[in-house]
């Protein structure tokens, strides 16, 4: 478990990560927990995870009007983190430099690494006069190797997402044997929050583009704004 933690410590100085909007009242913290171990590779997803990431970043990109502050961080499960604290046009779209898929599966300790960031950013802006939210996106395709248990991230999960500030999201391809909405589950993340698509290109490009669509349509005027768009799920309208 050690050998995973050196690639996640650069972004403990956190403030260093950001340069600031002015005039902007709110910031969004959009943070992927992107897995790149080996059966991303051997499954034949590498692609289609690059496609359906880089459409997503080109999404923010083309429609985000400057109203609130959207900073994009994205961390690979072996690698660690990509970046930190961008704007959607300072941030890396996936290649075959940068996303080479390869070892193994430490979700939950990548996970808890994230969240710590996003705590400690989300502290960090507030301080700076902003009313600050986030939503975190963690995309794998297989069980974890790590050793550790799913519960082990819950009460960070769980904290985050009781005020009312935080999503947490989990998006798994199907790879014929994980309990994906059970793992989720036991991690703290909520089912309305939990998608599971099959092993096919437009599947996992469809649902990594839904949920940049999510962030998009995330009203961040208000708290109660938000509070609404937890409760919505990967749909994104109230059921009525």
């Amino acid at each position: 478990m050690t050998r995973h933690l050196q690639p996640y410590q650069p972004v403990q100085l956190v403030s260093t990560n950001f340069t600031l909007q002015r005039g902007v009242k709110s910031a969004l913290l959009v943070t992927n927990v992107v897995d790149d171990s080996s059966s991303i590779s051997s499954y034949g997803n590498t692609e289609s995870i690059r496609r359906g990431y880089n459409q997503g970043l080109d999404q923010y990109r083309k429609d985000d009007d400057g109203s609130r502050q959207l900073i994009v961080s994205t961390l690979l499960l072996n690698r660690g983190w990509l970046y930190a604290g961008k704007s959607p046009t300072e941030a890396a779209h996936l290649d075959r430099s940068n996303y080479v898929p390869g070892g193994n599966t430490p979700l939950f300790i990548a996970t808890e690494h994230a969240l710590e960031f996003v705590s400690r950013a989300s502290d960090f802006l507030t301080q700076q006069g902003l009313n600050v939210y986030s939503m975190t996106y963690i995309l794998t395709d297989g069980a974890d190797t790590s050793g550790l248990a799913p519960f082990s991230v819950k009460p960070i999960v769980s904290h985050m997402q009781q005020t009312g500030l935080h999503i947490v999201a989990g998006i798994a391809v199907r790879d014929g044997s994980t309990k994906f909405h059970q793992v989720f589950t036991q991690m703290g993340i909520r089912e309305e929050w939990i998608k599971v698509v099959e092993r096919e290109d437009g599947d996992i490009v469809e649902g990594m583009t839904n949920a940049s669509a999510t962030v998009m349509r995330t009203q961040t005027a208000n708290p109660d704004d938000f509070r609404r768009t937890t409760t919505f799920g990967f749909h994104g309208t109230d059921s009525e």
